[in-house]
C-alpha cells in the first residue's frame, strides 16, 4: 500500500479555499488592472514578463522580431476571412494563425484543432465520491495508470477507496448520451495528496466494469516547461460541471494574471468542475482547475448570489463569483518530484514525468529538446529571416510578411507489409 500526503496543521476545507482564493485575487488587484490596460492598449505580447513571452513565442516555432513584424504589418483591406497577412494561400499555415491568435489579429483556427480538443478529452472523465460525504468532481489520466484531481474532490485515501471514474459520460454525434466507461479507483496502489497546491493523485483500475481498457483512454502529457501560456491568452477547459456530462469551455476564458503558484482566468465554470485541465490552443495543460473566485464582502467573506454572505449548504450554484483559480501544472509537478517515493509508488510516479501518447497518438516532445532558434539571416531584400522549426522560413521586408514553407506528403502503408507502431482503438460506443 502507497500513500503520501501533504498537508498544513490545519485541514481547509472549502469555504477557507474560497476565502483563500479570494484574497489572493484582492492582492493582485492592481497588477491584474494593469495587465488589463496593457492588454488594451499594446497587446498580448507586452503584458506578460518578457522571458516567458518569448518561451511561448518559441513554442510556437517564432520569436521576438517575427511576432512584433507580423503585429506591425497592415491588415489586408480585402480580406474578410483567412489570415489578416497580405500572404498567398500556399504559404498560409497553422503557424502563421497559431501567431495570428496570440497577437489577436485572427480568431480562426485549423480544424485540427477540434480533432485534436476531441482526442484529448478521451483522458477526461467525472469522479464519483460514492457513501457520507459524497459528491462529483473532475479528474484526467496523466500517465497510464495515475489519475489528477483535486485535493477537495479526494481528500483522503478512504474517500478515494469508494470513488469511481467515469470516461465517456457524454452525448453523442447525434445527441444520444454514449455508454460510459467506469474505472474503480485503487488507492492502495498509489494515492498522493497536496492540501496546499489542492491536488491529488490516486491509481486507477485497468479495466473498467465492462472489462473496457484504461489505456484506450489515453493520457495527458505534463510539462514543466515555461511558455505554455502568458497573460492575455484564451484557455480551454473540459469539465463535468455538477455531474453532468462532459462540456467545454472554450477560448472565451482569458487568463489575467500568473503568480507563482496559482493562475486566474475569467471563464464559465461550475459545481463539479473541480479537477478539470485547463489547456491552450496547443492543448497543452497548464492549469488544474481548483476553486472560483468569490464576490466577497467587507469582511473578506464570499456572498451568494443574493448578495449575503455565502455558507456551504446553500450549495455551490449559489456562490456569486468573479473569476476562477488554477494552480499552475509546473507547481504540481515540482511538488511531485519532491516526494519521497520507493519502489513500484516511484515507478508510477516517474511515469507522468515520461512523455507519452494521448488516444490522439505520440506526445509532443518536449521544449527543452527543441534547438535553439537560429539568429536572423539576411533575406535579400531588406528583410529580416527566420527558419521556422519545420524548416518554413517568415520575413518582412517592403511592408509585407513573407513564408516559404517545404512541401510535405503523406503516404499510406499497407499495414501488412509495412508493420507500425500504433495506439490502441477505443471500443464502439454501445450508447
Amino acid at each position: 500500500m502507497t500513500t503520501a500526503e501533504l498537508f498544513s496543521p490545519t485541514e481547509p476545507d472549502y469555504l477557507s479555499q474560497l476565502t483563500s482564493a479570494a484574497a489572493r485575487y484582492a492582492d493582485r488587484t492592481e497588477r491584474r488592472e494593469r495587465n488589463r490596460e496593457v492588454l488594451r492598449t499594446r497587446g498580448v505580447l507586452h503584458a506578460d514578463e518578457p522571458e516567458r513571452v518569448e518561451k511561448r513565442l518559441a513554442r510556437l516555432g517564432a520569436d521576438w522580431s517575427l511576432a512584433t513584424a507580423i503585429e506591425r504589418e497592415p491588415s489586408d483591406p480585402v480580406a474578410t476571412a483567412g489570415s489578416t497577412l497580405r500572404l498567398p494561400p500556399e504559404s498560409f499555415g497553422s503557424d502563421v494563425l497559431g501567431l495570428e491568435r496570440l497577437i489577436g489579429r485572427n480568431n480562426l483556427t485549423p480544424v485540427a484543432f477540434m480533432e485534436e480538443g476531441a482526442f484529448v478529452s478521451r483522458s477526461v472523465g467525472r469522479v464519483t465520491i460514492n457513501g457520507p460525504g459524497g459528491g462529483h468532481g473532475t479528474g484526467f489520466m496523466v500517465s497510464p495508470s495515475l489519475l489528477l484531481t483535486n485535493n477537495h474532490v479526494l481528500r483522503s485515501q478512504e474517500e478515494a477507496r469508494r470513488s469511481v471514474v467515469a470516461f465517456s459520460l457524454q452525448a453523442g454525434i447525434d445527441g444520444r448520451p454514449l455508454t460510459p466507461a467506469v474505472f474503480q479507483l485503487e488507492p492502495h496502489r498509489f494515492f498522493v495528496t497536496d492540501r496546499e497546491l489542492d491536488f491529488s493523485l490516486v491509481a486507477v483500475a485497468e479495466h473498467g466494469a465492462r472489462g473496457e481498457a484504461l489505456e484506450s483512454f489515453g493520457r495527458l502529457t505534463l510539462s514543466e516547461a515555461q511558455g505554455t501560456v502568458v497573460v492575455g491568452e484564451f484557455v480551454n477547459i473540459i469539465q463535468h460541471p455538477r455531474g453532468e456530462p462532459k462540456q467545454l469551455a472554450l477560448r472565451e476564458n482569458q487568463i489575467v494574471d500568473i503568480l507563482d503558484r496559482f493562475t486566474h482566468y475569467e471563464s464559465d465554470t461550475r459545481e463539479g468542475s473541480s479537477g478539470s485541465p485547463v489547456f491552450n490552443d496547443q492543448w497543452e495543460v497548464v492549469a488544474l482547475h481548483h476553486s472560483a473566485v468569490p464576490k466577497t464582502d467587507a469582511e473578506g467573506r464570499p456572498l451568494s448570489v443574493d448578495g449575503v454572505p455565502w455558507t456551504p449548504d446553500m450549495g455551490d450554484d449559489r456562490l456569486a463569483w468573479k473569476a476562477n483559480e488554477g494552480v499552475r501544472i509546473s507547481r504540481v509537478l515540482r511538488a511531485l518530484r519532491e516526494i519521497t517515493l520507493t519502489g513500484a509508488a516511484a515507478r508510477l510516479r516517474d511515469e507522468v514525468f515520461v512523455p507519452g501518447t494521448t488516444a490522439a497518438g505520440p506526445a509532443p516532445a518536449p521544449v527543452e529538446s527543441a534547438p535553439p532558434p537560429a539568429a536572423p539571416a539576411p533575406s535579400g531584400n531588406g528583410g529580416s529571416a527566420r527558419p521556422g522549426p519545420d524548416g518554413s522560413r517568415a520575413f518582412v521586408a517592403d511592408g509585407t510578411a513573407h513564408l516559404t514553407i517545404p512541401l510535405r506528403i503523406s503516404v499510406g502503408l499497407d499495414p501488412s507489409v509495412f508493420p507500425v507502431a500504433s495506439v490502441t482503438a477505443p471500443p464502439p460506443p454501445s450508447g
